[in-house]
């Protein structure tokens, strides 16, 4: 670890309690020195002003590195194994664009309006209220 402090803009602090077990996991299976080599070939030349959120960038590189060993090690907590991405859906967590239909026949909006078919349907619980 000290090798990955002093090659790397990391710091000791950029290691929360879930990159830490994760680490643990690692060394469980023989593989934490490997894990630390990629974390220093990932973070080489980053600037430390480049990232906002070191802990959950650190904790992320962890995590790709070996999906199989976390999914084993949230499975082993207690956890539910992370939901691999949906296909289809673009990386932005929007859905894909042939999923989404838009109405041809939608009335017109126009500020002001109401766009009940009854206008009066709006009204009545109000009406109704304010009689009781």
């Amino acid at each position: 670890m000290d090798d990955l402090y002093k090659n790397t803009a990391a710091v000791p602090n950029d290691f929360d309690m879930k990159a830490l077990q994760l680490l643990d996991a690692f060394n469980t299976a023989g593989r934490a020195k490997a894990a630390i080599a990629h974390l220093k070939e990932s973070l080489h030349e980053i600037p430390r002003e480049k990232i906002g959120n070191w802990r959950a960038y650190v904790f992320v590189l962890l995590r790709k590195y070996d999906q199989e060993l976390y999914n084993s090690m949230r499975v082993q907590r207690g956890r539910p194994a992370a939901r691999p991405p949906k296909e289809g859906a673009a990386k932005t967590g929007y859905p894909a664009k042939e999923t989404v239909s838009l109405n041809a026949n939608a009335a017109e909006f126009i500020p002001g309006k109401t766009w009940l078919a009854d206008p009066n349907a709006a009204a009545a619980p109000e009406a109704s209220a304010s009689s009781a």
